[in-house]
């Protein structure tokens, strides 16, 4: 894997047009099949990460051809989650966000994604108790590669928190059988020097949606890249061993 920062932009423009390359070949009957097992497994993986609640899931509205399906949201409304979507903003770069209330309730902005309208709601980390990304590809250890925007990558940089409730020993396929784990406390987090412990963030846990050939590939990263603690593919739910989120 290349470190020369030259370099490791190259070798992401060239796994980037790879992958949309290969999403363009997918037929329309066979995205909509993944995008179903996608969903159920989502669902199913919040059920055991989150046994007898009801989380705040961070999610997105994919784009045409993108893991997940545009009616993700709705999906995971269905199944009684309340869901936050992103609002793209570009001076400065950020993202906000807001509630889905429906599919009604979405505009498509200028780059042809879907996003909520209403009041802007803060920062992520403090509104949701998991977010589930999208995603072009994920590493072995969970790098994340995506579009080449940068937004998650700077929502989350300073984001550290431990999804304890799997074990770092492999990579394996989550059994939709398997006993339920229980999330982790959230701890209060004291700032040295200073008396009062502030509360930690809400946000506990960050996972992201693509396709099984696009699982476990070698991922160019940079230092600032975000790696995620679970990926979602339309085969099941794979844990990385060494993420911390």
């Amino acid at each position: 894997m290349p470190h020369n920062p030259e370099e490791t932009r190259a070798a992401k423009a060239a796994l980037r047009a790879e992958v949309r390359d290969a999403r363009k070949q997918v037929p329309a009957a066979e995205r909509a099949h993944r995008d179903r097992a996608i969903q159920r497994h989502l669902v199913t993986a919040l059920e055991q990460r989150f046994p007898g609640s009801r989380p705040v899931v961070a999610a997105f509205c994919a784009l045409p051809g993108e893991p997940g399906g545009t009616d993700l949201p709705e999906a995971l409304r269905g199944a009684g989650y309340e869901v936050i979507l992103p609002v793209v903003k570009h001076h400065p770069r950020r993202l906000e966000w807001r509630t889905f209330t429906g599919a009604a309730g979405l505009v498509a902005n200028s780059m042809g994604i879907l996003e909520p309208t209403g009041e802007n709601l803060g920062e992520l980390v403090d509104n949701a108790d998991v977010a589930v990304l999208p995603a072009l590809a994920l590493g072995s250890d969970g790098t994340r590669l995506g579009q080449g925007g940068g937004f998650y990558d700077r929502t989350l940089a300073d984001f550290v928190a431990g999804d304890a409730s799997h074990p770092p020993e492999n990579v394996e396929v989550s059994n939709a059988n398997a006993a339920p784990t229980v999330a982790p406390a959230v701890n209060p987090v004291t700032i040295p020097g200073v008396g009062t412990p502030f509360p930690a963030p809400r946000l506990q846990a960050i996972w992201a949606v693509v396709d099984d050939p696009e699982l476990r590939v070698c991922v160019p990263a940079a230092p600032h890249d975000l790696a995620v603690a679970t990926g979602i593919t339309p085969n099941g739910v794979y844990h990385f061993p060494s993420s911390s989120v």
